[in-house]
């Protein structure tokens, strides 16, 4: 490491040898952050290397790419690597990037983040790496997508921050056949503005046809609609996924997993938002779903099984602290009641069906028994079920016995947030 150093001698020597130093440093910054390089489509209008394209000379790995107005296809064809992306940065920009060889961004890439701005970047091979955060859309962005797709294409991003602001278009990524997508950090998808409680315009990930997406966190931020589709492709999230938080999250919040599976929803006890059976069932038809269903006073047979139960309660009073205590257990028993007659009439429809019996709250818990419900289960002949609501204890076995009933454990941070096959 070279070392600088000043004598000072006198007030006009230490200006002068400030002003040197300082224009040392500004030159030293200037070579280490790069230049900005800005697309003029001088040379053959397409190819991304060619540096007549660039006014000259195309970026390099210290230089910040910058696509305002392109008017055709931009190819990566050749391993590129740059410092930083930003394209569409006007309102009249429409940046359409084809990359079909290796692509690596030290920093960060950013698409459409202005009114009216529109971009679709054709990822079809190679592996892309984004240093930084992959920003897709703005203020008012018109459709900007990003879509990778084939076997042996991977895209491997830092952070993934994709919105859509008052239901103009969507804005998302889509990761198809056989692709694999990577992101060490945040999906954030967020939507905001005046009409951001419909899903016109929305944020969005699609992992869809083999394709393989691995991600430490979801987070869905602002007021409207962020959609998750996953559809005969794989989606692991190893983190966490976070709501917006806000009042209207029930209304203006779409989640969608694994769209061909059947989902079974059961109350717990902190779904305040549960309401009949009845209403729920109206607005799952407003949003178009057709694969949720909720397990209330009824049973459902699918796949050799059949599925029945209730919230259930706590196994003893704790001192009053829960009002009622033998009302609200006699209600719980009740409702269960009713699923397992349901059941019953299912069983003799499917002969040989298993019936397994859910709760959030479990009917046994060490010395803690509830027993009108494990009275009724035993009055029904069920001998398998599973139960939810304990968090924060992963040393008690994942199944124990009680009386001849199966007690399954299967609350998601136990299983570690992954579905457990039965």
């Amino acid at each position: 490491m070279r070392k600088l150093s000043f004598l000072r001698e006198g007030a006009h020597f230490g200006n002068i040898a400030g002003a040197l130093f300082s224009a040392l440093l500004c030159a030293a910054s200037a070579t280490a952050s790069g230049a900005t390089i800005k697309w003029t489509g001088g040379g053959d209008g397409t190819t991304w290397g060619n540096g007549d394209n660039w006014g000259g000379t195309a970026p390099g790995a210290e230089d910040e790419a910058r696509l305002e107005t392109p008017t055709s296809v931009i190819q990566i064809g050749s391993e590129t690597t740059v410092s930083n992306i930003t394209a569409a940065t006007t309102g009249s920009a429409n940046v359409q990037l084809s990359v079909s060889a290796n692509l690596n961004v030290a920093g960060a890439a950013k698409f459409a983040t202005q009114s009216g701005a529109k971009a679709s970047i054709d990822q079809s091979a190679g592996k892309t790496t984004i240093g930084g955060q992959l920003t897709l859309g703005g203020a008012n962005a018109n459709t900007v997508e990003w879509d990778a797709h084939g076997e042996g294409t991977e895209l491997e991003v830092n952070k993934v921050y994709a919105v859509t602001y008052r239901g103009n278009a969507p804005c998302g990524l889509t990761v198809r056949n056989g692709a694999t997508l990577n992101v060490t950090g945040t999906v954030d998808l967020g939507h905001e503005g005046a009409n951001a409680t419909t899903p016109a315009g929305t944020a969005y990930l699609k992992v869809l046809d083999g394709a393989t997406a691995t991600i430490a966190d979801f987070a869905f931020t602002g007021t409207g609609y962020g959609v998750v589709d996953v559809s005969n492709a794989t989606l692991t999230v190893t983190g966490s996924i976070r709501g917006n938080g806000g009042s209207r999250a029930a209304d203006g919040l779409e989640r969608r997993f694994a769209p061909e599976w059947k989902k079974i929803l059961l109350k717990g006890n902190h779904d305040f938002w549960w309401s009949t059976e009845t209403k729920m069932n109206a607005y799952l038809a407003s949003l178009g779903f057709d694969d949720i269903r909720f397990l209330h006073n009824n049973a459902f047979y699918e796949s050799g099984r059949i599925v029945c139960g209730t919230r259930g309660w706590f196994s003893e009073d704790d001192e009053g602290a829960h009002g009622d205590f033998e009302k609200l257990v006699n209600r719980e028993a009740t409702r269960l009641k009713l699923s397992l007659d349901a059941a019953k009439r299912l069983s003799d429809e499917h002969p040989g069906a298993k019936t397994v019996a859910f709760f959030h709250f479990p009917p046994v818990w060490g010395e803690q028994i509830c027993r009108p419900i494990v009275d009724l289960l035993h009055e029904y002949g069920v001998t398998e079920c599973c139960f939810g609501h304990i968090h924060g204890i992963y040393t008690v076995p994942s199944v124990t016995e009680f009386e001849g009933i199966s007690l399954r454990f299967i609350s998601a941070d136990y299983l570690d947030f992954l579905p457990r096959l039965l």
